[in-house]
Order: structure tokens, then C-alpha cells, then sequence
């Protein structure tokens, strides 16, 4: 958990207060480590790593709670064998099986831990505001999409930012053997460029220098990860540029002017056509 204490502390405080709290990084930033971590410490923890598709996530959820003896349907108790149980689960609706896994998780105090809500779509959102109504919630997502905000609003946010410097030399250095890198400077200065603070590109990284023996200087400059780059939004210009083309025809109209209408018309099937090899390219 280096460099992750203090989001590990504020999760394990949240959960004992019942706030809900909701982790939000990038890819790599740590945050399906960091749920799993607090999982470990909590032994009322039921951690699902997805979310969709919804009924799998259910019945993974259903799951976790029959091995905990919690599961309990409308008619009464579930049958101690799984595989008898998931049977008999995947005979009903998705709005039973809600019921179902939301009145278990009332019957014993719960925190529920929900990997990948980037996934979430607003149909799923009932389901969801249930479980937030019947247990203590951590989450973690990329991004807050649109159409979930009343969802979003449940959660305390909690920002995984990239770790600093200091903290990233520390996870650099718990992954790879100091004394099999020839250029112990050189290797750290190009680990923690490529990797922007990212926790998961350190140790990919590390990763691509991992076997015996002293790791040639040649591997060292070779290394690369894009978790490191800076990328331009060039959306606002390409919009720009849209606008300023289908304002020029309008004047071109309105001055008589055919040669401009037809330059101006010209240029902007050329950006379009331009702007959608582009678009399929990436």
C-alpha cells in the first residue's frame, strides 16, 4: 500500500461511521488493489469485481453471501449446496434476484465493495440505490458517467491521485533488485518518466526487467509505457475550425460571393472527411 495510507485510512474510517465512499483514478491509479486491501481488513466484506452483466454480478453477489450463510430467499432459508441454490436462483427475474441479494444483505451487517462502476448504466441504477439502502458501499470508477448522478451524489468521492516521487522510487524499488541494475540512476529516472506516478505502469515496468542477472543497459533505455504520456484535446479547435467553415458559405451567401461558397464547401468536406479517417484510425 505504498503511498496509499491515507486513502486506506479515510476508507476503513467512512466504513465504521456507514458513509459510502467512492474511489475515482485512472487506469492503474491503484484503486482495485487498494478495495481489495480493505477487503482483507474487514471480515464483513463481500467484494464483486463487476458489475455487469448485471444478473452474473448479482448471482456472484449471491454467491459470496450463501458461503457466508447469509443468503436468504423470499420462501425461507437457501439450500446449504451452491450449485443447488444458483439453480433455483437462475429460475427468477433480475427484480426478484434484487430482492432477493438486498434483503441478505440486510440480514447481517454488510459493506459491500463495488469494483468497475465505470460500467454502471443508468438501468442498472435501481439496483444499486437498493444495495446503497441496505449496506455500507465502497466503489471505485474511472469516471463519473452521465445519467448516474443521483448515484454519484450517495458517495463520499475520494480521489486517487498519482503517487509522488518519493513514493514511487519506494515502489519501484520494492519490485526490482537494486543490485542487478548496472545504472541504478539512469533506470530510475526512466521508470518514473514513462510511468507519470501511475502505480500499475511501475510495476509493469519492473516487470519487463524481471529475471536473473544484471539487466543490460541497452533494456534500460528500451523501456517504455504509455501511462506516462500527456495527451492534447484538440476537440475545442476541430469545433472551431467546424464553425468557422459553415460561417464562411453563410457569408459567402450573403456577399454573392460563388468562389468562396464553393472554397469554404470544399474545405469543409475535405476537414470532415479528415476528421473521420482520423476518428477510426484511433
Amino acid at each position: 500500500m505504498i503511498g496509499r495510507e491515507t486513502e486506506r485510512a479515510r476508507l476503513l474510517a467512512n466504513v465504521a461511521r456507514g458513509r459510502h465512499t467512492l474511489l475515482v483514478g485512472k487506469i492503474g491509479a491503484g484503486k482495485t488493489h487498494l478495495l481489495r486491501a480493505v477487503a482483507a481488513e474487514l471480515p464483513e466484506a463481500v467484494y464483486v469485481p463487476h458489475v455487469q452483466p448485471l444478473r452474473l454480478c448479482l448471482l456472484g453477489l449471491g454467491e459470496s453471501l450463501h458461503a457466508r450463510g447469509q443468503l436468504v430467499r423470499a420462501d425461507g432459508a437457501a439450500p446449504e449446496a451452491w450449485p443447488e441454490c444458483a439453480r433455483l436462483l437462475g429460475r427468477v427475474t433480475v427484480r426478484e434476484l434484487t430482492a432477493i441479494v438486498v434483503a441478505s444483505l440486510r440480514a447481517r451487517p454488510t459493506v459491500l465493495i463495488l469494483d468497475q462502476l465505470e460500467a454502471a448504466t443508468p438501468a442498472m441504477a435501481p439496483v444499486l440505490e437498493a444495495c446503497l439502502d441496505a449496506a455500507v458501499v465502497l466503489g471505485a470508477t474511472r469516471d463519473c458517467r452521465p445519467g448516474l448522478q443521483k448515484l454519484w451524489w450517495a458517495f463520499e468521492r475520494l480521489d486517487l491521485p498519482p503517487l509522488a516521487r518519493e513514493e514511487a522510487k519506494a515502489l519501484l524499488w520494492t519490485s526490482v533488485d537494486r543490485a542487478r541494475i548496472p545504472d541504478v540512476a539512469l533506470f530510475e529516472a526512466t521508470v518514473l518518466e514513462q510511468a507519470g506516478g501511475n502505480p500499475h505502469a511501475i510495476v509493469e515496468m519492473a516487470r519487463q526487467v524481471a529475471g536473473e542477472g544484471p539487466v543490460a543497459l541497452e533494456a534500460i533505455r528500451a523501456l517504455q509505457h504509455g501511462a506516462g504520456l500527456r495527451y492534447l484535446d484538440l476537440t475545442p479547435v476541430l469545433l472551431l475550425i467546424a464553425a468557422g467553415l459553415i460561417a464562411t458559405r453563410f457569408v459567402a451567401l450573403g456577399l454573392g460571393d460563388r468562389d468562396l461558397y464553393i472554397l469554404a464547401g470544399t474545405l469543409g468536406a475535405l476537414f470532415f472527411v479528415v476528421r473521420v479517417l482520423l476518428t477510426r484510425r484511433s
